[in-house]
């Protein structure tokens, strides 16, 4: 399906405990980005669809995504589902999160996708499921 000009994506990154969810240009800019607790994510899914018009929500094929794709058939949303692939995103969003947050000095020498960020960065994840959807696309 191919986006209307100016047009975004909801990418989300299913987990057991929380989930990613990034909003996405159709350039892959990132508009806004939030890790929710699994069990409220259908909230989020549904506020951020309708706050920023998005066309698809991109969710990864990965984790509880199952359970989520039949909550997600009830929230009447008007936005179409597309499931991608997110086998690696897990390091791949590792090191887009140290280009968006700086390391301290003393990790600089350590590759990104060895350190662990100090805290929850699954809408990175969201970012990159998002991402491959749009380069694929």
């Amino acid at each position: 399906m191919t986006l209307s000009k100016g047009a975004c994506i909801l990418a989300v990154d299913p987990g057991k405990d929380k989930t990613g969810l990034a909003v996405l240009l159709g350039d892959g800019s990132i508009v806004e980005r939030k890790v929710s607790p699994s069990f409220s994510v259908t909230d989020d899914i549904a506020e951020l669809t309708a706050k920023h018009a998005a066309e698809l929500v991109i969710l990864g094929s990965g984790g509880p995504f199952r359970q989520l794709e039949k909550k997600l058939a009830f929230l009447n949303l008007k936005a179409d589902i597309i499931f991608v692939n997110e086998k690696g995103s897990t390091l791949e969003a590792r090191k887009l999160y140290w280009r968006h947050n700086r390391k301290k000095w003393y990790l600089s020498l350590i590759p990104s996708t060895l350190i662990l960020p100090p805290e929850p960065y699954d809408d990175f994840a969201a970012v990159v499921i998002g991402r491959r959807y749009l380069k694929a696309e």
